[in-house]
């Protein structure tokens, strides 16, 4: 047989082995493939090499680990948030929420086995005792190891009911074929794995045996009245334990005399519960983390790698922030509407806690390191949102801005008892395409820009409404024309004003969707000296403005009945409507 120093330990949906300077994770996700990340193990301390002590060291790393661990392979396939406490506690201390949980998990893990293990049979003993009016040290010793026998047997039994924990015990079978297969010099294969037997002698299970057994000698050197104290001692003493059983474990997986196969039988018939046939998949996953340890083990020039870690949205927003800072670009909620495109959630539904894997936090980092660039972030994911509505987004249009929704809303209101309207200076169709989705209105689109009638042709195609498009310098191409409802959003930038906007801005939008000329009304006085020769009876103009210039549109259309101006979310006078 080959010797092997590689170990394993079951997880969730997958096998973590680990070896002499490096350790790999492997499970499978929801979509059916292996995940895998590798690490490497810190030198070995003097302290590892002192017999019990050794074992002591490796009794609490692996309680660390091995929380870290299961918590990693829980994280491949669940979607949970921490719970509020967790967040709480990750807020308050300014600590890593991940160390946070793993700090919990495993002093919880702990607590639970002191709970069952140590206090429980003391408890149930001491009861016993009184019940029958027992004094000897010695029947109480024998008392309480039978308590503890029969509690792990239970334990272990009852675990084996659950589903998710049987798998994972197919999981552990899994982990020790590969290892049987490797140690009897088989290629590692899933058949050849399968064939292997299912028992190993350094199995984890043989661990907790020893560990009561272990118990059951240093309870019978306790002889204190006061069960309090017993319990603390017991406690106390529990390292100690564990150090002696891990000596025990590793003579007995090395003895080969038939005479310490009474040691390994109690072990051997607990595996029969905790090792279950796993089936290939899972032998699969078992064989790509052993590989992963064998051949970092065997170089240790190798990288290690991460392929399935998951990370938080607030990851996310905090690199996102630094490298957007860096770049002095202005993004407010850009960091947001990223998670919701990499996440494809509603932006209520993404907390800071939101999990997200690897592959997602590169892409959304990506995103934002193009965005550093300058370059609009609707114009980097090719589309922007309107109304509800995708609509593709680049350099041919406007891109569409919330305030231009409110002007929507107040042009769909209009459209109650109406039956036509005409959107001027439509530039990638948003508003015309939205009134059509959404109104039982004839809808017209009109540009001047070639681009920007290609682009909004592709939007109406995208979204399947219908719409008239024509191409005209404002009024010019629509002589004898008349509607129900006319709305703009113009525009509406003085020319004098343009070298100051955001570099996005002048940079990667239209100049034509811009400039509104020397004072930014030019397009105004156009509508206000057409519109009216355009407009049905009863029939209403609304147009979106600039800041500060609700006065000076509203004396151009002072032919108007009822001309009137509208705020918007921030209080800006943004609308102007007219009436004929």
């Amino acid at each position: 047989m080959r010797n092997s120093k590689i170990g394993g330990q079951a997880v969730i949906e997958g096998v973590m082995m680990r070896g002499e300077s490096a350790a790999a994770l492997a499970c499978r996700d929801e979509k059916g493939e292996i995940r895998i990340k590798t690490w490497r193990l810190k030198p070995k301390s003097v302290w590892r090499k002192i017999p019990i002590i050794r074992g002591v060291v490796s009794f609490l790393g692996s309680i660390s680990e091995g929380t870290k661990t299961l918590m990693d392979s829980a994280n491949v396939f669940g979607e949970e948030e921490p719970s509020k406490f967790e967040q709480w506690v990750a807020k308050k201390f300014k600590v890593d929420l991940i160390n946070v949980v793993i700090i919990i998990a495993a002093f919880l893990g702990l607590a639970l086995a002191v709970g069952l293990f140590i206090v429980l049979p003391a408890a149930l003993s001491s009861w016993t005792m009184s019940l029958f009016d027992l004094t000897s040290n010695s029947v109480r010793v024998w008392i309480e190891a039978g308590m503890k026998l029969v509690i792990l047997f239970c334990y272990i039994l009852l675990t084996s009911l659950l589903g998710d924990i049987k798998r994972v015990y197919m999981y552990h079978g899994a982990e020790h074929k590969t290892l049987n297969c490797y140690e009897h010099e088989l290629e590692l294969t899933v058949e050849n794995v399968r064939n292997s037997k299912k028992f190993h002698n350094r199995c984890g299970t043989t661990f907790l045996f020893f560990v009561v057994l272990v118990g059951v000698v240093v309870t019978a050197l306790i002889n204190i009245e006061n069960e309090v104290l017993r319990v603390l001692v017991k406690i106390a003493l529990l390292p100690l334990t564990a150090g002696i059983a891990y000596e025990l474990l590793m003579f007995v997986a090395k003895a080969k005399s038939p005479i310490f196969y009474p040691l390994k039988l109690p072990g051997m018939l607990l595996q029969k519960i905790t090792t279950k046939e796993p089936d290939d998949k899972m032998i699969e996953v078992a064989i790509t983390s052993f590989n992963a340890v064998l051949e970092l083990d065997s170089d240790s020039a190798l990288p290690i790698y991460d392929r399935f870690t998951f990370k938080y949205a607030s990851d996310v927003k905090r690199e996102g922030k630094k490298i957007l800072t860096k770049a002095k670009v202005e993004f407010d909620a850009d960091i947001d509407w990223v998670l919701v495109h990499v996440l494809a959630k509603k932006r209520s539904e993404i907390s800071n806690f939101t999990k997200i894997s690897i592959e997602e936090y590169d892409k959304a980092i990506k995103i934002i390191k193009e965005r550093a660039t300058g370059k609009p972030l609707w114009h980097i994911l090719g589309y922007a949102s309107f109304y509800g509505i995708d609509l593709i987004s680049d350099s041919r249009g406007l891109i569409p801005r919330p305030e231009t929704e409110e002007l929507l809303l107040l042009a769909i209101k209009e459209a109650e008892g109406k039956n036509t309207v005409l959107d001027l200076c439509t530039g990638s169709g948003a508003i015309a395409i939205a009134l059509a989705k959404n109104t039982e209105l004839k809808v017209t689109a009109v540009d001047y820009s070639e681009s920007a009638i290609e682009l909004t042709n592709e939007n109406i195609n995208k979204i399947g409404v219908e719409v008239e498009v024509i191409k005209s310098d404002m009024f010019t191409e629509l002589s004898g024309r008349k509607f129900d409802i006319i709305v703009s959003n113009p525009p509406y930038i003085p020319t004098k004003d343009i070298d100051n906007l955001q570099n996005e801005v002048k940079k990667h939008e239209p100049m034509m969707a811009l400039d509104g000329g020397e004072d930014g009304l030019d397009f105004y006085r156009i509508i206000a000296n057409n519109a009216k020769n355009h407009l049905n009876e009863g029939g209403v103009v609304l147009m979106e403005i600039g800041i500060n210039q609700s006065k000076d549109v509203m004396e151009l259309f002072s032919e108007y009945k009822d001309v009137e101006v509208k705020v918007d979310m921030l209080d800006v006078e943004r609308i102007i409507i007219g009436r004929m």
